[in-house]
């Protein structure tokens, strides 16, 4: 009875460690074979080998684009291989031809960095390559460690350039990596599955007085608002198509300008936004579903 026992805790341990899954996430560059640069950053799940997970390509750029991947482990070579799949959101029209990338890396963890390096091809409709050249990032927790180390040391040295500080500002670097910004001449597009999406806004600094007004299809959802710390939803129901979201800002607060935090979150994915207007300024989110 006793062996028994001790062979099912084995198995439920067994079973357990087989169900856990890793979370990582890397950032650093594209770089094809003509020289171009471009921005990326993954964040993505290992289970038994299967990966899934979202990508930022061209970050803060004009193009900005997250899409979704998929992809396999091998634990023993240490490669990593995905594809993107489809976009979840853009600032460039989302009914235009997209790069879909496919990534075979080496993907290497060690104590003080954990880097990613390799190659990477993409086509476009599946058939027509589009770019082709080497992928190499880092862990992104290094990249922030590093900062926080730059801008310990800013701080330290009592130093009153702005521009310095501003590029050891870890805070806003962060942000950036994770939102994505739009303003009265910068919309973005999101891709959802169902007709019904939640819209979220918050004041993500010092609460002062932001007001902001929603519509949704030019119908009033949300009437002067004052942004709070606090998330205020706002659930919205879609037509087939393209939905146009507008962020109407009422005043600038006490701080210059008006700048609101918002996700637009579904079943699958959630697309974190944040806008920076003048008063009466308007900032378009485009909701294809």
């Amino acid at each position: 009875m006793r062996n028994c026992f001790v062979g099912i805790l084995l198995f439920l341990n067994c079973l357990s460690f087989a169900q856990m899954s890793e979370e990582f996430s890397f950032m650093g560059m594209l770089q094809t074979l003509d020289r171009d640069v471009i921005t990326y950053k993954i964040d993505f799940t290992i289970q038994e080998g299967i990966v899934s997970g979202t990508s930022l390509m061209n970050i803060d750029g004009p193009d900005a684009t997250t899409s979704s991947f998929d992809g396999t482990y091998d634990y023993k070579t240490k490669i990593l291989k995905f594809t993107e799949r489809e976009v979840i959101s853009s600032k460039a029209p989302l009914d235009g031809d997209f790069c879909f990338i496919t990534v075979s890396a080496t993907m290497s963890a060690k104590k003080n960095k954990s880097y990613l390096n390799g190659d990477f091809w993409g086509l476009v409709d599946e058939k027509d390559s589009c770019a082709i050249g080497e992928v190499k990032m880092v862990a992104t927790a290094y990249i922030l460690k590093s900062m926080a180390r730059v801008e310990k040391a800013v701080k330290l040295s009592g130093t009153k350039d702005s521009t310095t500080l501003a590029n050891a500002d870890l805070e806003t670097f962060n942000k950036t990596l994770t939102t994505q910004r739009i303003s009265s001449t910068k919309s973005v597009s999101v891709s959802v599955s169902t007709d019904r999406c939640m819209l979220k806004l918050w004041d993500d600094g010092l609460e002062d007085g932001d007001i902001v007004s929603v519509k949704l299809n030019g119908v009033l959802v949300l009437h002067n608002y004052v942004l709070k710390k606090d998330i205020k939803t706002v659930g919205l129901t879609l037509t087939k198509g393209e939905n146009t979201v507008e962020i109407i800002a009422q005043n600038t607060g006490s701080r210059f300008p008006n700048t609101a935090y918002l996700s637009v979150n579904d079943s699958k994915s959630e697309t974190k936004l944040s806008s920076n207007l003048e008063k009466n300024q308007t900032a378009i989110i485009k909701v294809i579903y």
